[in-house]
């Protein structure tokens, strides 16, 4: 249960998939919320409902799929479902929207690393990388 001056609570539902993120720090979430974290990378429905009570306020997943039977099953003091990364594709959203429940995620999510990329492909396909590797790994 979140303490006085605290937000109400929050469950990260698969805090093991964080760890590919070079282990994200949560300090700042844990300064002004309860946080209850399941260490399962693909937790199953009755993990994350384990881990939720009706002081939670806020659901946290990352790259899993969120469906209509889990939504459904939410208490109600769930108002928010974060997906810690892009797009809502994992997301039920008509489920979300029956619920009531607000759903965000994280736009600018990976932008470097997606840039990085893409400069990458470019530069590969000037030279022709891929294809001199398969030369040179045919002898």
């Amino acid at each position: 249960m979140a303490t006085a001056g605290q937000a109400r609570g929050v469950v990260i539902a698969n805090a093991g998939r964080w760890n590919w993120d070079a282990a994200l720090d949560i300090s700042a979430l844990e300064a002004v919320a309860a946080v209850n974290s399941c260490p399962a990378d693909h937790p199953t429905d009755d993990e994350i409902l384990g881990l939720v009570n009706d002081s939670t306020g806020v659901l946290i997943t990352k790259e899993i799929p969120v469906s209509a039977d889990l939504i459904g099953r939410l208490p109600d003091s769930v108002r928010l479902l974060v997906e810690a990364g892009t797009g809502f594709n994992n997301i039920d959203m008509a489920a979300a929207k029956a619920k009531g429940l607000t759903v965000c995620n994280v736009p600018a999510y990976s932008q470097e690393v997606v840039s990085h990329l893409v400069i990458t492909f470019v530069l590969n396909h000037s030279c022709s990388l891929v294809e001199q590797q398969k030369l040179i790994t045919a002898g």
